[in-house]
């Protein structure tokens, strides 16, 4: 290693000089501290070995010097002649490795010289492999972003997202909102819409042209959370909050959504206490964890959904009024498939050729007959109804045309009762129950599709009220929203 001897003693100097190129290091030596200054600023050293007591600078100030002047730092051994230990403490405080006595040992100068050539190696290496490792953890990062970019850009083309399908002039309408509202996260956001038209669709629009395609998108939904664990789903707690918890805690959703978006579908069903803390939330943009003491930075854009009128919920008292008009800042309703007609048959065309290719089946067009049929039924479902029908129809047949006869095989609502001029559909089973004719169809039809249809048929003659709906079909609230919050997930 490089060493510089600063010695204002020739001979003195000349022997330790010659002793360190014997144990193999390359020494430059010098005879004051001028001398040493200059030879630092042109050469790298390892070590420096100065006597204390030289002319001008003292070998002290100039450990002093090197210390805050020189990077990197070497190592620093003074040498003194006399027994002053004040000015070895100084030195050794000042950041001295170590200090030798004249006449020199030279059996501990090289001990301690190795010493430092081993400490000197080993930082070198830890330093190479440091640097190997951040290499490899940044490759690895920039690999995990590529591949996350990569999973995100599929998930965004699988829900229509990197080129969302508007035909109408009033979707038209609902995209250039979502594109206004996406610039601001600070802004809340309010969306509007019948079960089915594409709440979330246009949540993650609002979200996923963010600055950054990593945010996270954090969803909950308000309906299938117990009230007496809301909070502590919003906000998270501290350990030990309350019986039960976690000894180390549990961050809420907010948190979760950091530098995102948080998306509260069915606002609508958030208990009146939560309202009104999510109301000092947006506007304090700040919260504290349950049992916490420690206030959080919300950076998060809240994005609220419905499929009820909220001013009518205000009106009856369900919703707090304050919270709705804040939460009306960025409103967006999106209207349901019947009134937007035009609509209908280019997303029919866009869902059968996607989920066509998806099977390798041939379906690239819609028969007139069916078109019309399409164009007549209510859609009561709205674009999830048109959505699962293609998806159905692609299933159960293989043609390179979509017909009549495609649709009402499934024997569903309007279409249904447009059959009596088919005669495939001539020969079903009814029965009787509780005073109704139920027919049956001739061809194998999906269960778990008929019982969504008939919660949602059950809905809409509730006025979208989910506990009415729940007595109405004799069934819990909570497995109501058990069902709805699965199909939710399922698109």
């Amino acid at each position: 290693m490089n060493i510089l001897v600063v010695d204002d003693e020739p001979l003195s100097r000349g022997y330790l000089a010659k002793f360190l190129t014997e144990l193999g290091h390359s020494v430059i030596e010098v005879g004051d501290s001028q001398e040493a200054i200059k030879a630092i600023q042109n050469h790298t050293f390892i070590l420096v070995i100065s006597d204390i007591s030289l002319p001008g600078m003292s070998g002290l100030e100039l450990l002093c010097y090197i210390k805050a002047n020189v990077f990197p730092v070497p190592e620093i051994i003074l040498m003194t002649g006399f027994g002053d230990m004040d000015t070895v403490l100084a030195a050794l405080r000042a950041g001295a490795y170590d200090y030798l006595r004249k006449p020199l040992n030279f059996d501990e100068l090289e001990i301690v010289v190795e010493r430092i050539a081993e400490h000197y190696s080993l930082k070198a290496e830890n330093h190479l492999l440091t640097n190997q490792f951040e290499q490899q953890v940044n490759a690895a990062v920039r690999s995990k972003q590529d591949e996350l970019t990569r999973m995100q850009e599929r998930l965004y083309q699988e829900m229509g997202l990197n080129s969302l399908s508007v035909f109408s002039d009033s979707m038209k309408e609902v995209i250039r909102q979502a594109e206004v509202y996406r610039n601001d996260r600070s802004v809340p956001v309010l969306i509007e819409g019948e079960t089915g038209v594409g709440k979330e669709l246009i949540a993650r629009y609002i979200h996923g042209h963010s600055e950054e395609i990593s945010d996270p998108f954090i969803d909950i939904n308000c309906a299938a959370i117990a009230e007496t664990l809301f909070e502590s789903e919003l906000f998270g707690y501290e350990g030990g909050a309350f019986s039960g918890a976690l000894a180390k805690g549990q961050k809420g959703k907010f948190e979760l959504a950091n530098a995102g978006s948080l998306f509260l579908d069915e606002i609508g069903e958030m208990p009146l206490l939560l309202q009104a803390k999510l109301l000092r939330v947006l506007e304090e943009r700040q919260y504290y964890r349950v049992g916490g003491i420690k206030k959080i930075t919300l950076n998060t854009r809240i994005i609220g959904a419905t499929n009820v009128n909220l001013q009518d919920s205000v009106e009856r008292g369900t919703f707090r009024r304050d919270l709705f008009f804040r939460l009306h800042i960025g409103y967006i309703r999106i209207p349901p498939l019947r009134e937007r007609t035009e609509d209908i048959l280019p997303l029919a065309k866009k869902f059968l050729i996607k989920f066509g290719l998806q099977r390798k089946k041939r379906f690239h067009t819609i028969h007139p007959a069916a078109e019309k049929l399409l164009l007549n039924h209510t859609w009561p479902g709205n674009v999830r109804e048109l959505r699962n029908l293609m998806e159905w129809v692609t299933l159960m047949f293989n043609e390179e045309e979509l017909t009549r006869e495609h649709l009402v095989a499934l024997n569903k609502g309007a279409m249904a009762r447009d059959t009596s001029q088919s005669s495939s559909m001539d020969h079903e089973q009814s029965f009787e129950w509780n005073g109704v004719r139920i027919m049956l169809p001739n061809t194998p039809f999906s269960l778990e599709n008929l019982t969504m249809r008939i919660i949602e048929e059950a809905l809409l003659l509730n006025q979208q009220n989910k506990s009415k709906t729940a007595r109405y079909l004799e069934m819990s609230r909570r497995s109501l929203c058990y069902r709805l919050d699965g199909e939710n997930h399922t698109k």
